[in-house]
């Protein structure tokens, strides 16, 4: 029936009518349902402010987590000396200024020998000493210079026992697997300053055959007041509040200066805190009965302060296997987020009003014209899907069309900005993968396989068989492997890795053992790399019989070796700090055999043992290892394909989420 009229009637009669429905609709439900709505979406909105907080802190935490075990990692494989802590100053202080989320990184040996540096709120880096050097029962601080090194005379001296500190204490009860210590009072001499507060996550390396006896004590921790200022930086509402308290209810850090966590070097209960709101909102979390805990597992309250003002409390824990007994409080009064509430509902009444009025007007100027913009846009359209990504979209037919079009124009342009990228990243990983080997060496005695994976189009992982003739002075046949792995991946790691590539293979051509290859390599990481990125490597020389090998290391994992005719595993022990961080680092070669026909040598980056599967489970070394003794009749490339095959089928993916790279050595006879 409405063909019978013309469209200028139809268009402009239905747009109009629809308008005023859905206004009328949208206006009603606005109007009746957003009170009805707005506790939930007060929890929705205090249950984000709350959550990105807990990510946020539990991403501050993971520092001082993992930089704690790396030492502790490299004590127990003795890559870190503990019987000279002094020495390990430098590199404590590397560390320090390579994490900023880190306060204070410490070793004690067994013989109860300490040293920490520390990163001061007025950012200079002291280190305290206290060892058989030092006075009997005494500390003594210095300042560090940007490398390290002690500056002039020491600035303070304080009575100190390592073995009634919370972080050695903490550490004697866990054991191996490590923990965090309880807030307290760090140790400081009047000199350097307010007595900082803080916490650390502390480890307990063993020795021995049963692993009973203490070889060092690790420990890297953080000061709260880093915590409080990052605190300040959130604004969970115009007058929101955020804490964090610990499980037994003392205040860890808030985001306002009247809130302190300590008192003359005690630590503050959060109820017991010098800010109303703060310490009301503990009270609240404390009483089951004034509290619920929603879907999400986080728990919801409320209180009224004195001047009628009422807030929403909303908490919830860090949550993390690793991380401290903490949990995240966010306090918003219910008038920040009512009065936008009701000063939409207002809103939404008046335009409402408003819009209808002038629904017809706008309404029939706009059915006139939307056909012509309508065929102007599929025109264009038709013309882009035929391969023309220069065509523009035409406007006109309103403020909607005009804006589409020039979205639709910046997608074009997008779309044109994202091929030439690829492209570009096409030439960029076409670039690095020449820079790989294109094929294995030949060898008599070796069956030879490598593997590399890129989780990008680059990435910062490398192996090579370089030239080895000038190492050592021998040009004998012997075989060369280097293996290397940047941090990260992408454009940035694999410019490192071409930098590395292009120093090793310079330096090949003067003699000199493949410690000291590394050493001038690390040398030109070191100037050549921006802070925070290093690389590590490790270089194998094979003899030409197969028999032994010579090997030097930079923070990599050593080779891993499995001798066939007595069907186990080993690693070798040695090696030094990563490349590019440490000047002037001397790097030692190592020598080790290969016992008989059959065996294997497997050198590869962390992305192997580190891939993680849905569960959040490593794939470890365990695995490889068992892999590698089921495979052990077959080819280097045959293993090698078995473990890359394993590796998707334990992720649960093809596509790694870090670069993963091998080489494959078997002794053939």
């Amino acid at each position: 029936m409405l063909s019978r009229f013309s469209v200028s009637i139809t268009y402009p009669f239905l747009l109009l009518a629809l308008v005023v429905g859905v206004g009328l609709l949208f206006g009603g439900l606005g109007v009746t349902g957003t009170e009805r709505t707005s506790r939930d979406l007060l929890d929705r909105l205090t249950d984000q402010a709350t959550e990105r907080t807990r990510l946020a802190i539990k991403s501050n935490l993971e520092a001082p987590y993992r930089i704690a075990s790396l030492n502790a990692e490299l004590i127990s494989s003795g890559a870190m000396q503990t019987d000279d802590l002094r020495a390990l100053i430098p590199m404590l202080h590397a560390e320090l200024v390579t994490y900023t989320g880190i306060s204070a990184i410490l070793v004690t040996n067994e013989d109860l020998d300490t040293v920490w540096v520390e990163r001061r709120d007025d950012d200079r880096h002291i280190v305290a000493i206290y060892d058989q050097l030092t006075p009997s029962g005494t500390t003594v601080e210095w300042n560090l210079d940007e490398h390290g090194v002690l500056l002039g005379e020491p600035i303070g001296t304080y009575d100190y026992a390592p073995e009634t500190r919370p972080w050695y204490l903490a550490a004697k009860a866990a054991g191996p697997e490590g923990t965090w210590s309880p807030l307290y009072p760090w140790a400081t001499s009047e000199s350097t300053g307010p007595v900082p507060i803080g916490a650390g996550y502390s480890i307990d390396v063993r020795e021995g055959d049963a692993g009973d006896r203490t070889k060092a004590i690790v420990d890297v921790g953080f000061n709260v007041e880093s915590i409080t200022n990052y605190l300040a930086s959130i604004e969970v509402s115009e007058n929101g509040r955020v804490f964090i308290m610990t499980g037994d209810g003392f205040l860890v850090a808030a985001d306002t200066p009247d809130a302190p966590s300590s008192y003359e070097g005690r630590l503050v209960k959060a109820s017991h805190s010098s800010n109303p709101i703060v310490a009301h909102a503990a009270e609240v979390l404390a009483d089951p009965e004034r509290t619920r805990v929603d879907e999400d597992g986080f728990t919801h309250g409320s209180f009224a302060e004195h001047d009628g003002n009422s807030y929403l409390v909303d908490a919830n824990r860090l949550d993390v296997s690793w991380a401290p007994d903490w949990m995240i409080v966010t306090v918003i009064p219910e008038d920040d987020l009512l009065v936008r509430v009701r000063e939409v509902q207002q809103r939404l009444l008046y335009w409402g009003i408003l819009v209808l009025g002038i629904a017809a007007v706008v309404g029939i100027i706009l059915a006139l014209s939307i056909v012509r913009p309508i065929v102007g846009l599929q025109r264009t359209a038709a013309r882009i899907t035929g391969g023309d990504l220069t065509a523009r979209f035409p406007g006109g037919g309103g403020r909607e069309f005009t804006q589409l079009a020039h979205e639709l124009d910046a997608m074009c342009s997008g779309l044109r900005e994202r091929l030439e990228l690829r492209a570009s990243l096409e030439v960029a990983m076409e670039v690095q993968q020449n820079l790989l080997p294109a094929s294995v060496p030949d060898s008599e005695h070796l069956d030879i396989a490598a593997f590399s994976t890129y989780c990008d189009e680059t990435g910062g992982d490398y192996y090579d068989f370089p030239e080895a003739g000038n190492v050592q002075k021998v040009d004998d046949g012997s075989l060369l492997v280097a293996i290397g792995d940047v941090t990260g991946h992408g454009i940035a790691a694999a410019l490192i890795m071409a930098t590395a590539r292009a120093s090793l293979r310079t330096r090949l051509r003067q003699q000199g053992s493949i410690g000291a290859v590394l050493s001038d390599v690390n040398e030109i990481l070191v100037n050549d790399s921006p802070d925070g990125r290093f690389m590590t490597f490790l270089a194998v020389l094979i003899a030409p019989d197969a028999r032994t090998f010579s090997w030097a290391c930079a923070g990599h994992d050593p080779p891993l070796v499995y001798d066939r005719a007595s069907d186990v595993f080993h690693e070798p022990q040695g090696g030094s700090v990563p490349l590019g961080i440490v000047p002037g680092e001397d790097y030692d070669q190592y020598e080790a055999t290969i016992d008989s026909p059959g065996s294997i040598i497997l050198t590869g980056t962390d992305g192997i043992w580190e891939t993680v599967s849905p569960d959040g489970e490593f794939y470890g070394k365990e695995r490889l290892r068992v892999l590698i003794r089921l495979h052990r009749e077959r080819t280097s490339q045959e293993i090698g394909d078995a473990i890359i095959e394993d590796l998707n089928t334990f992720r649960g993916s093809d596509r790694p989420k870090d670069d993963v790279t091998m080489v494959v050595l078997k002794r053939i006879d």
